[in-house]
C-alpha cells in the first residue's frame, strides 16, 4: 500500500497546483483510471492493474466501479 501512495504522491500530487477542490476531484478520477487502465507496473509482469485483475478473477467476478 505505501508503494501506492508514493507512486500517487509523486505522479499525481507533486504536479498538481493550486485550485478549486472540484479541480483536483476530477484531476484525480483521471489519474485513478489511468493507473488502473493504462499504466504498466513491473510488480504485475508489466501489465496494467485491470488486466491483471482481469487473468486472474473467475469467470463471474465483477469489477468494481473503481477499476
Amino acid at each position: 500500500m505505501e508503494r501506492v501512495q508514493r507512486t500517487v504522491q509523486e505522479e499525481f500530487w507533486d504536479g498538481i497546483g493550486p485550485g478549486p477542490v472540484e479541480g483536483w476531484e476530477r484531476f484525480l478520477q483521471d489519474y485513478v483510471r489511468f493507473y488502473n487502465r493504462t499504466r504498466l507496473h513491473s510488480a504485475l509482469d508489466y501489465t496494467t492493474p485491470i488486466e491483471y485483475a482481469l487473468q486472474r478473477l473467475p469467470q463471474r467476478a465483477q469489477l468494481s466501479h473503481m477499476s
